[in-house]
């Protein structure tokens, strides 16, 4: 038996380049050159997150009791159930989101 003849085999599935890839350092495809200090940029991100979100916590928190002395003020229970059920949902989702970018924001690298 005669072995078969792999020299006209298909090609196999992926990118193939024809040529070698250009050196690092010149730009190719959609990089416009960039002026942006990326670490900073990163780092006044994590910090904004984190305070925008524990400002969304301590608004929501605050918002709560406000509506909640109202809702009761007026006597309105039943509004005060729902309330609490609302606020149930909302602040572990919030409390979570707020703690996890503060974590982030004073453990990061510097």
């Amino acid at each position: 038996m005669v072995a078969p003849d792999n020299s006209k085999s298909e090609p196999k599935a992926g990118f193939h380049p024809d040529t070698a890839p250009p050196p690092l350092d010149q730009r190719t495809g959609l990089q416009p050159p960039s002026t942006i200090n990326s670490k900073q940029h990163k780092a006044q991100t994590a910090r904004t997150l984190a305070y925008w979100l524990v400002g969304i916590l301590a608004g929501s928190v605050i918002l709560q009791y406000v509506t909640l002395m109202i809702l009761i003020g007026w006597g309105n229970v039943k509004e005060v159930e729902y309330l609490e059920h609302l606020f149930n949902a909302w602040l572990p989702v919030v409390a979570g989101l707020a703690s996890s970018a503060a974590t982030y924001y004073f453990t990061k690298q510097n």
